[in-house]
C-alpha cells in the first residue's frame, strides 16, 4: 500500500514537472542574514546561491564572535560562474 501511494505521488510530481515550461522567481538584491551579533567564540557562516540562465552567482558570509558585543566578518559577494 505504501508504494503505491509513494509511486502515486512521484507520477503526480513528474507529471507537473513535465507540464511546466517556464519558471518565474524573485531574486533577492541584498541578503542580511540577521541583526543580532554572533555570540562569544561562536561561528556565523550563510551561503547563498542565484542561479540564472547561463550564470552561477555565489555570495558567502563568515562572522566569528568576539564578545562584548563585536563580531568580526569576512563577505565575499558576486562570485560568478558561468554555464
Amino acid at each position: 500500500m505504501m508504494q503505491v501511494r509513494l509511486f502515486s505521488r512521484l507520477s503526480a510530481l513528474v507529471f507537473v514537472l513535465l507540464l511546466a515550461t517556464q519558471a518565474q522567481g524573485q531574486q533577492n538584491l541584498f541578503n542580511v542574514p540577521s541583526s543580532d551579533i554572533t555570540p562569544k567564540a561562536k561561528p556565523f557562516f550563510q551561503q547563498q546561491l542565484n542561479l540564472s540562465s547561463g550564470l552561477v552567482q555565489f555570495n558567502s558570509t563568515f562572522s566569528y564572535g568576539l564578545g562584548r558585543g563585536a563580531e568580526i566578518g569576512v563577505n565575499i559577494l558576486g562570485l560568478n560562474v558561468n554555464t
